[in-house]
């Protein structure tokens, strides 16, 4: 054996003797986390000869030092975490152990520069590095503070290093102040020793990092052993140990993490041990798992031989990384295991990142609903193009992103092969997405950036952005067959530099992976699995049909049970309900699939914008045909069931949002059922401002100012000016003590118990909330607008305030609305005209304005007193409408006339009323919520404008059409609006914010997320 072998081999033996056995590297135990009564402590074994230092992470990338260090002495040591090193809310900080030899002549002064080992861990040095930031000006003559004395001088003479006011001429002009200088920067270990299986001699050979340049050892020449750098295209994990060469004294003694005893130096972050993982303030175990690609190249002859296989690993936080991972190098071989990933954005925040990562195994597959609706341009159609799953021409038969409305049903997926394009470039392999039944379609959208801003340039920008969702739309798709689909080299050249994703959506259901496919002509080599789970999007949430609660038939029963494709363990603990509003047309069936729609597209906007709250979608029976007034009775009776929604949720924290007349439902389940949730998101609310603020008197839209003025009959407005609100039907509960229910037949107040908790989502540019005109006619509105609304041809501009001035008005609510009671007709009855009236030749004619202020005026009101209009009514009387024989009862709804107080009986122009009616039996009546559904639906008419086109007091306003057009507005032709007037063009719409491609409202649903905290794991 020559000179040169035997040097080699007498430095691998001493390196063997230093280093020890394997099992040295694991003599100390593993960052242990456990929770005590004062926070989080964190303990390991310590082990003499060895000062552990304790560091910590959030991103698993960057490295610092903690406070705490322990000299080893086989005791087991513990640190109790302050506030700044434990993780924030809802999120992980990892912990991991530098080990160093203990300075036998100064065990608290690690590197040996005259500074101890807590001096600099407080100022910011590497307690085992001599020159912590390697500008050749060692740590001890350093001058942190710039006051001209070295950090070793104020250690020794007790000053603080750190504040330039304090040296030790004592006294003296007080030095400028320096601003804090971490100097401690993170050091990487310089290198790891690589099996060669080329040299059975002399087998381990050093490969340094990228970060050092020259030689390790001081001391050994050229002529005895050079190191060479790392290969850059090797990518090899191997059982190896860190090494650094920090003194002469111990230049050969091991410098490792015990975290990371098999390593990969260009990403090491996969082995950091002791994560503190926090979920809803509670501490929670936390896995580290990766997906590798085994490549094994040997030499057979002259050819390479290629073999690849997957290799999934993990490693439990309970774990060392040493005890999971062994690899045991064959001869003749290269073993690299290179890491890959298929990275979806899991948590839909709009960007990849690492908390992405590892998050779909086999046992948790992604998962998606297929793209099985009729999406096209920007806004939906009823006629052709709509969100009901399973009807029109699926979007997912033409290779090609239907329009902005489409986007929602896409994903993006990145997969992370940038160290495995190093060792098998697309100059030379094949890369195919592959699915054996077909299920997916993909596009490729090679700038995107991974994390760059979700509302600009990042994964999510599609939903959020318009020029992100433009460059999606039209994109051309190709099939993911058995066979596979190419990814072309323009894509894979952005993987290799870390961007651009892959945009999917699904064709049809399936349990089967996706497949990354590497070929080599047609040699497969390896493939790497993306476990998913697919099915139609009803499957992924819940769904109450409430429609039978009022008599009407159901054609598909709930879903209540836990969701097949997205099970509550995806989930966090809140429950998001959704409550669709008045629904005219109905399908051929009777069946309403437009609320179907409806609850899709609504759990698809949330569930892009991050959402993980379990899913509900209410169905109720809004959909009435034209008796619009059946519908608010409908949502009134409806309202008694939504407590036990919220109690089939299992106590899960219940947040509500309703869209139009879905707030009576949700608005008097709050006030008067029970129903409790944390958050109410009112959208279009389609309930009058009284009803939640009572007391406010002005509108903020259109007509600002007094509300009950231009809400009032324009028959009746002589009466409004004259100061004679008590006649109205409105007002008739004020006549009513507390203790009497008639009291409660009122829109005033009547949700007032929902408002602590309810946000008004409204729009000024609302159409069918619209406030009044200043010439506001009956007959002008009923003409014009409610004709066209509900005979089917559109929700119709001016729509709710119109209903609201026909109640009980003309011959033309009779033709158009199905109850005509009360309201704004007077009472014209003969025999009550003689308690209300005046006579001319025999005859009563009821008061005019004039004459009624007159009759007021007198004593006790007159013939226009209290009990004479409790009994007999200024307007036309309550009727008692027959809902099983779909008619009405012509007699009064006497039980409400009772007196005010017993025994004071209705009279007028000298005789006396029989009133059998107690005031009792009166109250009993009106106590009956079928009772006041009836009336505050068809016969009490609201006097304020809706809360859907208003701000209001009392409740948190948002004002969608000036707060959520970030990404400005659709054309009017985009739009089919070419009708409306041009002041109207542009306007947020009644119910724009789901109709609308996502891109233009999806802030709002970011908002929902955000206010109610949907996102929290």
């Amino acid at each position: 054996m020559d000179d040169c072998c035997m040097r080699r081999l007498c430095l691998l033996v001493c390196w063997v003797i230093l280093v020890g056995p394997t099992s040295w590297l694991h003599a100390q135990d593993v960052v242990r986390i456990e929770e005590s009564e004062d926070g989080y402590l964190l303990s390991w074994n310590s082990e003499e000869g060895v000062t552990s230092f304790l560091q910590h992470s959030q991103d698993l990338s960057y490295w610092e030092y903690t406070p705490y260090y322990h000299v080893g002495d086989g005791l087991s040591h513990g640190a109790l975490l302050g506030d700044d090193l434990r993780p924030a809310e809802s999120r992980v900080n990892f912990y991991r152990l530098l080990f160093h030899p203990t300075n036998s002549l100064d065990p608290d002064d690690t590197d040996g520069d005259g500074l101890p080992n807590h001096f600099e861990l407080g100022h910011g040095y590497a307690p085992v590095l001599v020159d912590s930031d390697d500008n050749g000006i060692s740590d001890a003559d350093e001058d942190l503070d710039g006051d001209g004395e070295s950090n070793i001088t104020e250690y020794a003479n007790g000053t603080d290093a750190g504040d330039s006011s304090s040296n030790s001429g004592g006294v003296g002009e007080e030095l400028p102040q320096v601003v804090f200088k971490s100097r401690g920067k993170f050091q990487p270990p310089l290198g790891i020793w690589i099996y060669n299986f080329d040299d059975p001699i002399f087998p381990y050979t050093w490969y340094p990092c990228a970060l050092f340049d020259g030689e390790l050892f001081d001391g050994v020449g050229d002529d005895f052993y050079q190191w060479k750098p790392l290969p850059e295209e090797w990518g090899q994990w191997v059982q190896g140990i860190y090494h650094y060469n920090y003194s002469a004294e111990f230049s050969y003694f091991p410098y490792i993490f015990t975290a990371m005893s098999a390593v990969d130096q260009a990403d090491s972050k996969q082995y950091a041990q002791g994560a503190l993982h926090i979920e809803n303030g509670i501490m929670v175990p936390y896995s580290i798992r990766r997906t590798f690609l085994k490549v094994i190249v040997g030499h057979d002859g002259i050819e390479l031989v290629i073999e690849a296989e997957p290799v999934t690993l993990t490693i439990p936080a309970e774990e060392s990384v040493s005890d999971t991972i062994t690899l045991t190098p064959v001869p003749g071989t290269e073993i690299h295991l290179l890491p890959v990933e298929i990275v979806p954005d899991w948590n839909r925040d709009g960007v990849i990142d690492d908390e992405d990562r590892s998050k779909v195994t086999d046992e948790n597959p992604f998962r998606w609903w297929v793209n099985d609706d009729d999406d096209q341009g920007v806004v939906r159609n009823k006629e052709n193009h709509n969100d009901i799953p399973g009807e029109g021409i699926a979007d997912h038969k033409d290779l090609t992103v239907d329009g902005l409305r489409d986007v929602i049903d896409f994903f993006p997926l990145y997969p992370d092969i940038r160290e495995l394009l190093e060792v098998l470039p697309a100059e030379k392999y094949t890369y195919k997405l592959s699915h054996e039944d077909g299920a997916f379609n993909f596009g490729e959208l090679p700038n995107t950036e991974l994390v760059g801003d979700p509302a600009i340039d990042g994964v999510g920008a599609f939903v959020r952005e318009l020029s992100a969702a433009r460059e999606v739309v039209g994109l051309p798709l190709k099939k993911v067959s058995a066979e596979g689909a190419v990814i072309s080299n323009a894509m894979l050249d952005a993987l290799k530099q870390g961007r651009g994703v892959l945009m999917l959506e699904v064709c049809n259901t399936t349990e089967k992976p996706l497949w990354l496919k590497i070929f080599r002509g047609d040699q497969l080599l390896g493939e790497v699995p993306f476990p998913v789970k697919t099915s139609g999007a009803e499957k992924m949430f819940r769904w109450k049909n409430l429609a039978n609660v009022v008599g009407a038939s159901v054609t598909e029963v709930s879903r209540m049970s836990e969701p097949d494709n997205y099970p509550d363990d995806q989930t966090n603990n809140k429950a998001f309900i959704m409550v669709h509003g008045y629904e005219p047309q109905l399908d051929a069936s009777g069946n309403q699939n437009d609320a179907r729609g409806f609850n899709v597209e609504i759990f698809k906007r949330l569930h892009q914008s991050g959402s993980r709250a379990k899913f509900v979608g209410v169905t109720w029976n809004g959909a009435t045909g034209k008796d619009y007034h059946q519908a608010v009775i409908n949502a009134f009776k409806t309202s008694g069931s939504m407590k036990g929604i919220a109690q089939e949720m299992g106590g899960a924290e219940v947040v509500v949002a309703a869209h139009s007349l879905g707030n009576v439902v949700t608005s008097n389940a709050i006030a008067h059922e029970g129903f409790s949730p944390t958050h109410y998101f009112m959208v279009n609310a389609a309930v009058p401002v009284e009803a939640y603020a009572p007391s406010q008197a002005n509108g903020t839209g259109k007509q600002a100012g007094e509300m009950a003025k231009w809400m009032t009959h324009d028959k009746w407005k002589s009466y409004y000016d004259l100061g004679l609100q008590k006649l109205f039907a409105s007002q008739w509960h004020e006549l009513f003590a507390a203790d009497d229910n008639r009291r409660e037949l009122t829109w005033k107040g009547r949700f007032l118990g929902a408002a602590p908790v309810a946000y008004n989502f409204y729009s000024s540019g609302e159409d069918v909330l619209e406030n009044p005109d200043a010439q506001e006619t009956v007959w002008k509105n009923l003409s014009t607008f409610i004709a066209n609304w509900l005979s089917g041809a559109g929700t119709g501009r001016h729509a709710w305030v119109s209903q609201e001035m026909a109640k009980g008005s003309d011959l033309a609510s009779l033709i158009f609305l199905k109850r005509n009671h009360a309201g704004w007709k007077i009472n014209f009855s003969n025999f009550d005209l003689e308690y209300t009236g005046y006579p001319i030749d025999g005859n009563y004619y009821s008061f005019f304005a004039d004459q009624a202020k007159s009759e007021l005026e007198m004593p006790g009101g007159g013939r226009l007193s209290d009990e004479n209009l409790a009994q007999i009514g200024f307007f036309w009387r309550f009727r008692l409408y027959d809902q099983a024989g779909d008619g009405e009862d012509k007699d009064s709804w006497a039980q409400l006339y009772g007196p005010i107080v017993d025994g004071n009986l209705a009279s007028g122009n000298g005789f006396t009323q029989p009133n059998q009616v107690t005031k009792a039996q009166s109250s009993a009546e009106a106590g009956k919520p079928e009772v006041q559904a009836e009336l505050l639906a068809s016969a009490i008419p609201a006097m304020s404008y809706a809360a859907g086109a208003n701000s209001m007091d009392q409740v948190a306003n948002f004002n969608m059409a000036s707060l959520y057009k970030q990404n400005g507005w659709p054309t009017p032709n985009e739009l089919g609006r070419g009708a409306e007037k041009p002041e109207n063009m542009n306007d947020w719409f009644h119910s724009d914010f789901w109709v609308i491609a996502p891109v233009y409202v999806q802030s709002l649903y970011l908002e929902w997320v955000d206010l109610a905290e949907l996102d929290k794991h």
